[in-house]
């Protein structure tokens, strides 16, 4: 069966002239693995060198200018070589010389050149050196982590078996209060109470050895032929790397929580005695990772404890409700309160008292404010504006024309890894390929 590839030889003759070179025959490319010192594996990787067989056709003729006519002056002399790319599918295989090992010809002129291309040592630590596997290409391989990828691992359903969540007791957390334990009997916190199953923090994920290999055969543009990388026995070993003790949050690119913007601009009224509170209003998502913001209900729901970190941004026009509108009023205040697990004021986590004494117009932002809250915490946003009595009241009215860069909330949540994204190349660590 013929090798279902082209090849062309690629030369340069003593003019500098490069000539793509056809051939007769496709040759079969054989690697020769050598120069193995001191355990030193890969040091040579390339083909040593490989015959070729052309036809003395136009363009094969005029690139070694006739040599098989004697009396004429080639550019290609039989006691010297050339440099050769040899390009297989249009990429290059390997570089080396190409000379002239002999040349057939008959009384019709029917010409064969049979020439030698000696490969210049293909160095595979030149290609790889200094390079580590974090450093290839491993985005296509993120994915969320969830029990669901998990056990689509166990199936080689997880990117046909190129990531596995073997099941290991990586001991305890000291910082999980609670983690299951891997012991049978039924009881609360042993693997088997279905109330404490195992969490998705005590599975780490390890990377398939033929993937890496795949991968860094990839990263410099070769491909290998090996049936025992190919066998089943090869495809079932896996590298797994632990960094450190943190269970799988080593791997994890946290949950990054919220961002919602309001598209619809809100008026309220100043107060000076009794505090009027309204719930800041949103209808756009820019992102919303873990689902925890609810444009309906304009909340947002913890999904894990720990501390929240929330901004706010406000821009604003001030206009007056009663009579003129005083530019200085020192006792302008604009106040953003926070309220948990109840909608009532009375339930206030955190206050946020911004004064505006000599601002009709402008931004307000809160900056980073600190939240600490329990998983299933829902917490609801209020604002109001606070002018003194003798100022007379005013209206305030938020400016939405610049989108999510307007009126919005930013929430970040703890790091959490539940429902966020696994990073593969961290597996790795420092381990470099060679």
């Amino acid at each position: 069966m013929s090798n279902q590839y082209s090849v062309i030889l690629r030369a340069q003759n003593d003019f500098g002239e490069k000539f793509d070179l056809e051939i007769v025959d496709i040759p079969d490319f054989l690697l020769d693995i050598s120069a193995i010192e001191l355990g030193d594996i890969g040091k040579v990787f390339g083909i040593s060198s490989q015959n070729f067989t052309l036809p003395g056709n136009d363009l094969n003729n005029q690139f070694f200018n006739n040599l098989f006519d004697l009396g004429t002056t080639p550019a290609v002399a039989l006691n010297k070589s050339v440099p050769c790319q040899v390009l297989v599918d249009g990429a290059a295989v390997f570089t080396g010389k190409l000379r002239v090992d002999n040349i057939i010809t008959d009384e019709y002129n029917d010409i064969i050149y049979n020439c030698v291309v000696a490969n210049e040592t293909v160095d595979f630590r030149i290609l790889t050196e200094n390079k580590g596997i974090a450093d290839l290409v491993w985005a296509p391989y993120s994915h969320s982590y969830t029990y669901a990828s998990i056990s689509q691992s166990w199936n080689d359903q997880l990117f046909s078996g190129s990531i596995l969540y073997p099941l290991i007791n990586y001991g305890a957390n000291p910082n999980t209060a609670g983690s299951p334990g891997f012991e049978f009997g039924g009881s609360k916190f042993q693997m088997d109470n279905p109330t404490t199953p195992l969490s998705v923090s005590q599975f780490k994920p390890a990377v398939q050895a033929k993937t890496i290999v795949d991968e860094i055969f990839k990263s410099i543009n070769y491909k290998y032929t090996s049936s025992f990388i190919n066998s089943d026995f090869f495809k079932q070993l896996y590298l797994l790397n632990t960094p450190d003790d943190q269970d799988g949050l080593s791997f994890v690119n946290a949950n990054s929580g919220s961002y919602a913007y309001a598209t619809v601009s809100q008026s309220i009224d100043s107060y000076f005695t009794s505090a009027t509170f309204t719930q800041l209003n949103y209808q756009s998502i820019v992102y919303n990772n873990g689902n925890n913001f609810n444009v309906t209900t304009d909340t947002y729901t913890a999904d894990y404890t720990g501390n929240h970190i929330l901004n706010f941004n406000i821009p604003y026009v001030i206009t007056s409700n009663f009579g003129p509108l005083i530019t200085n009023n020192k006792g302008r205040k604009f106040i953003i309160k926070i309220t948990k697990n109840s909608p009532s004021i009375t339930a206030t986590t955190y206050t946020n008292t911004t004064p505006i004494p000599n601002a009709t117009s402008g931004v307000i932002n809160t900056g980073n404010i600190s939240l600490n809250l329990t998983a299933g915490d829902v917490i609801y946003f209020y604002i109001a504006l606070q002018t003194p009595s003798s100022q007379g009241l005013e209206k305030l009215r938020t400016v939405v024309t610049a989108g999510q860069n307007g009126v919005y909330i930013k929430v970040i949540t703890p790091q959490n890894p539940i429902g966020g994204t696994v990073d593969v190349s961290k597996v790795f660590g420092d381990i470099k390929i060679l």
